[in-house]
């Protein structure tokens, strides 16, 4: 039998293994879409998607055979509009991470800044 330990060390590993997929679905499904409104597949779209962004001059591709070679150059031609490059964008923002997030409080800590409790105190007894 398996010791309390590789069990939760197993499990840990399942759900870390699945934790991507179920972050990223989204991003897939708007990108199929997308994709299916224009007869065109998938990696076409992110191509085409990350080939919009203006800092960005080249996409280098990592075509393992001829037909993903030909699938990925179709994205050449795939003109994606406005709306859906907001959409792409919108459901490709990244959730703010620990410790940014913490950046959203009010702080004692930052520059500048100062937290008085006597005023936090005295507004919470004026409502």
């Amino acid at each position: 039998p398996d010791s309390e330990e590789n069990v939760f060390i197993q499990t840990a590993e399942q759900l870390l293994s699945e934790m991507p997929t179920v972050f990223r679905r989204h991003r897939v499904d708007a990108m199929r879409k997308i994709a299916d409104e224009h007869g065109a597949s998938v990696p076409q779209v992110a191509i085409a998607w990350v080939l919009a962004q203006p800092s960005v001059t080249s996409v280098i591709i990592g075509a393992r055979n001829l037909a993903q070679l030909d699938d990925n150059l179709g994205s050449v031609d795939l003109e994606l509009s406005e709306s859906e490059l907001d959409t792409l964008e919108k459901v490709s923002e990244l959730e703010m991470e620990y410790p940014a997030w913490m950046g959203v409080f009010p702080s004692d800590r930052l520059p500048g800044e100062e937290r008085r409790f006597d005023q936090d105190e005295e507004a919470q007894s004026n409502e």
